[in-house]
């Protein structure tokens, strides 16, 4: 009897620390990896986590790394972080800096500002589209901050990163970026701004030089100033939404066939009135982009 009671006691205690580590990983996952399967992150409990990130293994860092995202917490944030600044091979700083962002917590803003400043400049553009994740009041004005950075790569992504998390505050800022060549501007300006900042109602406006004019500026003013092609990402996504008015639109295919007739923007306008749904397909707007496109084909559409 005293050694079945053993037996019991030990069984007990396995059993234990078993449910202890199965409550530690995140729900939804097993124990063991579906068959095919060969990726040990994604079974991984937050302690294996932990001591895989503090590990010296670079390929163990990157196991911790992937799972890590499944326990958003403050203590997840501070293992990524005390991590960045062991220093550690390019891999896994990129990764760590993605981790940062998938964990999407306040905590990660304070390193992430930081790793603006990194001396790479795929790190840096990580650590801005990192900043997107996270609902914070600070992060729109560190995205705009990377406007200013001396590398494309990361003025590209803060332009692109802004579109997805902005707001109309940041439109002059955008005019400022998409005068100074950063293309990914336009599609942000597109999501972000509003009815005067895509045509105004006065064509002679919309005429003037947007790089010397005293006047707000207009996504329409660059149409003969800029890439025709870059542009229309910008106006796609004025056409597209649902809170810029039918009257608004209908000017913004005026100018296009106005100043800028060609095959590219009767081919985009094709486009674009294909893409409709059906319920819109006599809808103003799509009417008069139909016209304007048999009126670039009658003029040859190179003009």
């Amino acid at each position: 009897m005293g050694r079945i009671a053993v037996i019991f006691a030990a069984s007990a205690v396995v059993l234990a620390a078993g449910v202890a580590d199965a409550q530690a990983r995140p729900r939804g996952r097993t124990p063991n990896a579906q068959a095919g399967q060969n990726a040990p992150s994604q079974d991984m409990s937050l302690r294996e986590a932990r001591e895989a990130i503090q590990s010296s293994d670079v390929e163990r860092i990157v196991d911790g790394l992937e799972a890590i995202p499944a326990y958003p917490s403050a203590e997840a944030v501070q293992l990524v972080v005390e991590l960045i600044r062991r220093g550690n091979a390019d891999r896994v700083t990129d990764q760590a800096i993605e981790a940062l962002g998938q964990l999407a917590r306040p905590e990660a803003i304070e390193e992430l500002s930081t790793l603006l400043h990194h001396r790479r400049v795929a790190a840096r553009a990580k650590a801005v589209q990192s900043l997107a994740s996270i609902q914070d009041p600070r992060v729109r004005g560190l995205v705009e901050s990377a406007l200013h950075d001396s590398a494309p790569e990361v003025r590209s992504a803060a332009a692109e990163t802004l579109g997805r998390i902005g707001n109309r505050q940041s439109v002059t800022l955008l005019f400022r970026a998409f005068e100074r060549g950063v293309p990914e501007a336009a599609a942000a300006i597109g999501r972000l701004g509003g009815v005067d900042d895509a045509v105004s109602a006065d064509a002679a406006h919309d005429s003037e030089d947007p790089r010397r004019t005293s006047r707000h500026q207009t996504l329409t003013m660059w149409i003969t100033h800029a890439s025709i092609s870059v542009l229309l990402s910008g106006f796609e996504q004025f056409l597209n939404r649902r809170d810029i008015p039918a009257a608004v639109k209908i000017k913004i295919i005026e100018r296009l066939e106005q100043r800028a007739a060609s095959a590219a923007v009767r081919d985009f306008l094709q486009r674009w009135v294909a893409s409709r749904p059906a319920s819109a397909a006599r809808s103003p707007e799509v009417v008069r982009a139909q016209l304007a496109i048999r009126q670039i084909q009658g003029g040859g559409g190179s003009r």
